[in-house]
């Protein structure tokens, strides 16, 4: 009779289950860090930042979806990244050297294709994750700091 009792009565503890499954909590595994923080390092690094942010955030979410980012493509990126750095350091360091500054060139097309690839493919994946809505465009021109604010938005609406 008091187990009767206890179900009726508006002070017993309701039964409710606080394991909350879904793909919008996985988001808290990205750190928050200001957009704004993300252009002055971009300025700082000379642009190097946004090669790191977007390497290192790729492999966040790699750890969250099972559809994840090709773990070549992003060695293959981080390797480009290094390489063309240096030979453009290089380059820019040395007097009248042609030479480096060619396999410069050379160099930057296949990074800078890698890199919009691996940062439409992580816009994608940010998107079906968050259901957010990720404009392209601002994509493209925004890059890093456009999905920054993007996550930070995701972790703000959680």
């Amino acid at each position: 009779m008091s187990e009767n009792r206890a179900e009726v009565s508006p002070y017993a503890t309701p039964n409710a289950d606080l394991n909350v499954e879904g793909s919008i909590n996985e988001i808290s595994k990205f750190k928050r860090f200001t957009a704004w923080g993300v252009f002055g390092l971009s300025i700082i690094t000379l642009g190097i930042y946004p090669a790191y942010w977007l390497y290192t955030r790729s492999k966040v979410l790699n750890s969250i979806i099972d559809d994840g980012i090709s773990l070549t493509l992003l060695n293959i990126f981080l390797v480009l990244v290094v390489v063309s750095f240096a030979v453009g350091f290089l380059s820019g360091a040395l007097p009248d050297n042609s030479t480096l500054a060619t396999i410069n060139s050379f160099l930057t097309i296949p990074y800078l294709i890698i890199y919009l690839v691996i940062l439409f493919k992580f816009r994608n994946r940010l998107r079906d994750l968050t259901n957010l809505n990720i404009n392209g465009v601002i994509t493209f021109f925004g890059s890093a700091i456009y999905l920054q604010y993007k996550i930070n938005k995701a972790i703000d609406n959680q």
